[in-house]
């Protein structure tokens, strides 16, 4: 068996700022996203057993166990990538354009193809296609993007200030996006941001999607984070409730295609910004120079 006493210390880690005596949180990150892949359940009731013992002799902090949520606790935050971080809108319009010109249709205006996205292209073709001629849209809507991914894409105002300034901070930052993650990559490498993430998941990355929780326990594993202890930042219902289904903060932001009115008609979320420049300085106490303005 492990050395009870060596492993201490990495739980202390993980588990520093979490509700230590009724979180099931914590009894599901000791259990199920153990990095060494040596504890046993037993050993695990020890730790935890010990953790909540002597945290305050060891000199420690008393961590309350119904603590309200602070961004001076909050270790991870967990971005979208469209509409959120990035503006990925024209080429998408463009694709979508163009599979409409494959199959002798009309063109949607670009707000309505805006407004559309959320929740992965699929679900894109189906809203502005219908069921039975998204299937034939998608081969040409897929290959074009593929190619032309990259252009008009840019990044959001104060989302680069952002994301510099939280790094800065020491906060662990991370993308999930219901984009293909091998694209959702590459933009944020072609807009120079992938390295600021400690991990980038999109689809086909997992058998999941959002608002599957098993899509954001997914990359919790890969952080070894707690949902309590992470705040979702996203710009539509999707977001909102991949969030909820794993009880994680979230807020929103109105630079997708969703507007403030329909995120609060769609949602029970109380977080929602104008911007990501005034989603820091209100949620997160973050005051850095907006280059981007």
């Amino acid at each position: 068996m492990p050395d009870l006493k060596a492993n201490y210390s990495f739980f202390w880690l993980v588990s520093v700022n979490t509700t230590l005596s009724e979180s099931p949180n914590l009894n599901y990150y000791l259990q199920e996203i153990d990095p060494c892949s040596v504890m046993t359940p037993n050993l695990c009731q020890r730790m935890t057993h010990l953790f909540r013992h002597s945290a305050l002799a060891i000199g420690r902090r008393q961590v309350k166990s119904k603590r309200a949520y602070s961004h001076n606790l909050m270790n991870t935050v967990i971005f979208d990538l469209d509409g959120t971080l990035v503006d990925n809108f024209v080429a998408i319009a463009e694709s979508i354009h163009h599979a409409q010109r494959q199959l002798n249709l009309p063109e949607s205006p670009f707000e309505t193809v805006k407004s559309a996205v959320g929740g992965g292209y699929k679900l894109t073709l189906l809203r502005l296609f219908g069921s039975e001629l998204a299937k034939k849209a998608e081969p040409y809507f897929v290959e074009y993007f593929n190619e032309n991914r990259l252009h008009g894409i840019q990044v959001l105002p104060g989302a680069q200030e952002l994301i510099e300034t939280l790094k800065a901070r020491g906060k662990q930052l991370s993308v999930l996006t219901n984009k293909n993650g091998e694209a959702a990559r590459s933009i944020l490498r072609h807009l120079n941001l992938d390295h600021l993430f400690d991990a980038i998941l999109g689809v086909e990355d997992t058998p999941y999607r959002k608002p599957d929780p098993a899509f954001t326990h997914s990359l919790l594993k890969q952080l070894c984070a707690v949902p309590e202890d992470c705040l979702f930042i996203g710009d539509s219902p999707f977001d909102f409730e991949a969030a909820r289904n794993v009880s994680m903060p979230c807020s929103l932001v109105t630079t997708g295609g969703h507007t403030e009115e329909q995120l609060r008609k769609e949602t029970t979320c109380r977080d929602i910004f104008p911007s990501l420049i005034e989603l820091g300085r209100t949620r997160l106490n973050c005051e850095p120079e907006y280059t981007a303005l």
